[in-house]
């Protein structure tokens, strides 16, 4: 089975299932119980609509499903809703999804993320004394970040006592709200103004833009950003690795809702 269709075949063997124990059980039943419009349910199984990726973490919790389950249905969600396909080199990117329920520190933490690429680095000695000289952060938190990485199977030792990640790239899905995610892009962009006053220019990297747009445009440049960031991804790790960076793109409104003309 593919897997951008693992989902989908979830989603069929458990309506199968209600069908078998209630042969009057509807497709509009299960739509009920998954929280989603019936006529969008009906095309999501025949593979021809994507499934929403903001109900995914909830529909996961409704079906009950196992931890690796639903690790697999999370990834076949997104590889659908992004609409991976191969490169001009024939590889995609290989993603793995980890959840807010299992991996709340290391989602909401930014040193996290920044010890799994600066363990990759080319002239990094994998000691913790290295990782506290690099990262600016007391010696006790990067044995305890080494430790925690290692439980949650992020991170390896070989037989030479060098590091080793266990998933080239992490994903959270980021349409539902997560207090890990609110909390790691907080803690994000407060590196970044520490940046902006610290840096110089030339290491450094601000660049933005004001605009005006719709609801429309907006899913459309949320879906483009997303491609961005995968393909600037690829183009930072050719090559020599000699430091670690933080990518972010930020888009929030500036302006309320406007309020909608009252009519008798």
């Amino acid at each position: 089975m593919e897997e951008s269709y693992y989902h989908i075949e979830v989603l069929k063997s458990t309506f199968n299932q209600k069908i078998l124990k209630n042969h009057r059980y509807s497709l509009r039943a299960f739509s009920n119980y998954l929280k989603i419009d019936p006529s969008s349910l009906s095309q999501i199984l025949k593979g021809k609509r994507k499934f929403p990726i903001r109900h995914a973490e909830k529909t996961v919790e409704t079906l009950c499903l196992n931890e690796p389950d639903a690790q697999k249905f999370l990834k076949s969600v997104l590889l659908a809703e992004r609409e991976i396909k191969n490169s001009a080199k024939g590889k995609p990117m290989d993603w793995d999804i980890i959840s807010e329920d299992k991996h709340f520190k290391i989602i909401a933490n930014w040193e996290y993320y920044a010890v799994l690429n600066l363990i990759g680095l080319d002239n990094f000695d994998h000691k913790i004394a290295s990782i506290s000289d690099r990262l600016g952060i007391p010696t006790d938190l990067a044995t305890q970040i080494i430790t925690d990485l290692i439980e949650n199977e992020l991170l390896k030792e070989d037989a030479h006592g060098k590091w080793k990640r266990m998933r080239p790239h992490l994903f959270t899905i980021n349409e539902t709200p997560s207090d890990a995610l609110k909390e790691a892009h907080s803690q994000e962009l407060n590196k970044a103004c520490e940046s902006l006053y610290k840096d110089a220019p030339e290491i450094r990297g601000f660049y933005s833009a004001t605009v005006m747009t719709n609801q429309v445009a907006l899913k459309k440049a949320k879906k483009l950003s997303l491609e961005f960031l995968e393909r600037i991804i690829k183009i930072f790790e050719t090559g020599p690795k000699e430091e670690v960076y933080q990518l972010g793109i930020q888009l929030f409104p500036l302006t309320k809702e406007a309020k909608k003309e009252m009519r008798d």
